[in-house]
């Protein structure tokens, strides 16, 4: 098992940063906006992935996103020591091994706590209409709001960056924490 270094995150210009030019992974506009509107409400914590020649590994929809926002930094953990297979199947697997079923339940209870308070619907974290009804059958979809999320720039004036991959190994006292000017 590799070692992860979390001291090793830093602030890189969004130019200096490449997409892999092979993703397998698309992402769509729409998703894109999903993932600015979560950095732009929760804040940039999970950093990007990038290889010694800053080619990101993980990350191509928050590098998207964060160029949506218009970030002239974001961070980044530099992955050293892979080798050209080891990185293709990180990429691959990254976006394939956290795919897994919903506990319905679970989530139907989440989301109307959410919807009571904060007036958010399943459209919000990802969920089209036709995956609401079909995980949903039983329930009153009216309960949940599902509507389009534009990306809202003047929410964001200032963004706080947390720096965490694993944040069960860390302590809030090595959590560092970046502030960044949205110009």
């Amino acid at each position: 098992m590799r070692e992860i270094d979390l001291t090793q995150v830093v602030l890189v210009n969004i130019s200096e940063i490449k997409p892999y030019h092979l993703n397998t992974k698309q992402h769509p506009e729409a998703q894109v906006n999903r993932i600015a509107n979560s950095i732009a409400t929760y804040g940039f914590d999970q950093p990007i992935v990038v290889d010694e020649n800053n080619v990101i590994i993980k990350g191509h929809g928050r590098y998207f996103a964060a160029k949506k926002l218009e970030l002239g930094e974001v961070p980044v953990y530099k992955q050293t020591g892979m080798s050209k297979e080891d990185i293709m199947a990180s990429r691959i697997a990254d976006n394939r091994v956290a795919e897994s079923e919903w506990d319905t339940k679970v989530l139907w209870d989440e989301m109307s706590d959410l919807k009571k308070t904060d007036n958010m619907g399943l459209d919000d974290f990802g969920f089209s209409h036709h995956s609401v009804k079909s995980m949903f059958k039983e329930q009153d979809l009216s309960l949940l709001v599902l509507r389009k999320l534009p990306v809202n720039r003047s929410m964001i004036n200032t963004m706080i960056i947390k720096t965490s991959v694993m944040p069960r190994m860390m302590t809030l006292q090595t959590l560092p924490t970046f502030k960044l000017k949205v110009l």
